[in-house]
């Protein structure tokens, strides 16, 4: 028979670990909340037979979530269509700060700031896996599903990593239920987005590399809105370019008439390739 002295193990329900997690991205946004990139915006609405699509450059404050987007430079192809909100699902993030419209409609995140172990138990059902990387690390893989009670917020479900080192999150793959959009003058309740986000650490901070949206509103009626982050630096001869602030109830189309297309600027940046259903689209073959 032996005897085996363990050293004290202490465990922590995960609630622990997303409040830290919580409370290190709400201190990365307040050091980089005015820290900007550039992305690549392509946005795709069709109805029926009709079919648009928008590409842009556009620059964001890019620390924990997209916001304060502008665009440089865009160019619109097929259906025109009217004002439309349904852009603002960009600034969504497993924390959303400094974002007026999401801030009004008390959007409900995993990761919202503030948030302790009521406010999980009130939202909430997580269950959770501890994954490897491949690399010798370790990753939360969360599943975060809504209370059957709260049927009216906008919220986000579905998974999110976390880095179980670091707790920064890397990606998050859900939906955001109870979204109230508008097309035009018509209004959809209750929509559900589809919604992919991924993260990045390549200067120093938790930033959006890439976020996709994606609403079927009605039948024959969707939209899809992808970004992009690229590589390219923000020069300083362009902080002053001419640009157009993404702002609510303004249409995509008039955004894209307000800068115009500058054939110099996207001759220098990086495009990102069509699919075949888009590249019809801007070569006109469908309408």
């Amino acid at each position: 028979m032996m005897t085996t002295l363990m050293r004290e193990v202490t465990i922590h329900p995960i609630e622990y670990w997303l409040k830290k997690a919580s409370k290190k991205l709400s201190g990365e946004y307040r050091r980089f909340r005015n820290r900007k990139a550039r992305y690549f915006y392509r946005e795709r609405i069709k109805r029926d037979t009709l079919k648009s699509l928008v590409e842009a450059f556009v620059d964001a404050n890019s620390a924990v979530n997209l916001r304060h987007i502008i665009m440089r430079t865009g160019r619109q192809m097929g259906a025109h269509w009217g004002t439309s909100e349904l852009w603002l699902n960009a600034q969504v993030g497993v924390m959303t700060k400094g974002v007026k419209y999401w801030k009004e409609k008390e959007l409900i995140s995993p990761l919202s700031p503030g948030a302790g172990e009521a406010f999980y138990k009130k939202y909430y059902d997580i269950t959770y896996e501890l994954l490897n990387d491949g690399n010798g690390g370790k990753i939360y893989q969360l599943y975060f599903q809504k209370k059957k009670e709260n049927t009216r917020q906008p919220i986000i479900t579905g998974f999110l990593y976390l880095d179980a080192k670091t707790l920064s999150p890397l990606v998050l793959h859900g939906r955001i239920e109870n979204v109230l959009v508008w097309i035009g003058e018509l209004r959809f309740r209750n929509c559900k987005v589809s919604l992919h986000l991924e993260y990045t650490t390549v200067n120093g901070f938790l930033e959006v590399s890439n976020i996709t949206t994606f609403c079927a509103i009605e039948k024959g009626l969707t939209n899809r809105i992808t970004l992009f982050r690229l590589d390219e630096e923000i020069s300083p001869d362009e902080i002053n370019y001419r640009a157009s602030e993404l702002g609510e109830k303004k249409s995509i189309v008039k955004h894209v008439s307000d800068v115009g297309y500058d054939s110099a600027f996207w001759a220098r940046h990086q495009v990102i390739m069509q699919t075949e259903e888009e590249r019809l689209i801007a070569t006109g073959f469908l309408k």
